[in-house]
């Protein structure tokens, strides 16, 4: 049994949700984990503009879906590693993604960067990183994918693990780690705060130019690098 993300339309009935599903602008469970998808649940997904939804894959069910609900559960965490240490303290990354959400609607709001909070967030990542000395990291967590602040909040620790292990000093690791927070900030001003964002289409091509030239506006409080990492992010080697 494995968990597959699919594009709504091409969900059928009697599949079964790997995970809760979110409304992408206010945060409204639409529907939870477990529960055993028909032609109303599915209508609802489409009229909210959800994009793709987790599957749990091999299997269809007609147990009550609070039953159903622990047993995907129990295939989900084995997915994660339960022995290892997680890269980041519980409490610092869940206060993360509450930051960078706020961070996110923000921009989506105001078109304007909050940059104390955002130092202060790739601060306290850079702390807990240059804390660890597992080599193995362990964010395969339920709450790991999703919306785009959890991705860029994933992406920033990771990148800032890397540029530890690979012996950066401090400061690098801040900016790496900054750069990372903030590298799909343009999909703000996009498509807001959705998840599996097809960015292949048409206007998300250019959201690196888009989140680059909101960040230029802070050019005097941000490192040069953190705004040319944003623009390159998606660059070859070769340009």
């Amino acid at each position: 049994m494995g968990i597959l993300w699919k594009r709504v339309d091409e969900v059928k009935s009697g599949e079964i949700l790997a995970d809760d599903v979110y409304d992408g602008r206010t945060f409204v469970v639409l529907l939870r984990k477990g529960t055993i998808l028909d032609d109303n649940n599915i209508e609802l997904l489409k009229k909210r503009k959800v994009l793709r939804v987790p599957i749990l894959i091999g299997e269809r069910s007609e147990e009550p879906s609070d039953t159903l609900a622990l047993r995907v559960e129990e295939k989900i965490t084995e997915y994660i590693l339960p022995d290892v240490p997680t890269m980041i303290d519980e409490r610092v990354y869940k206060e993360a993604l509450e930051d960078v959400r706020d961070i996110v609607r923000k921009i989506m709001e105001l078109e304007a960067l909050d940059v104390e909070k955002f130092r202060n967030v790739s601060n306290k990542l850079v702390v807990e990183i240059m804390k660890k000395d597992e080599r193995i990291v362990n964010l395969l967590r339920k709450h790991a994918t999703g919306f785009l602040y959890k991705h860029l909040v994933n992406t920033g620790a990771l990148a800032g693990f890397i540029a530890h292990e690979m012996g950066m000093p401090r400061h690098i690791i801040a900016i790496t780690c900054r750069a990372a927070l903030l590298h799909d900030i343009g999909l703000s001003l996009l498509k807001g705060e959705e998840s599996g964002v097809e960015e292949e289409k048409g206007e998300l091509k250019v959201h690196p130019v888009v989140g680059s030239y909101l960040l230029k506006k802070y050019s005097d409080e941000l490192e040069r690098e953190v705004i040319d990492g944003v623009l390159h992010h998606h660059e070859r080697f070769d340009g």
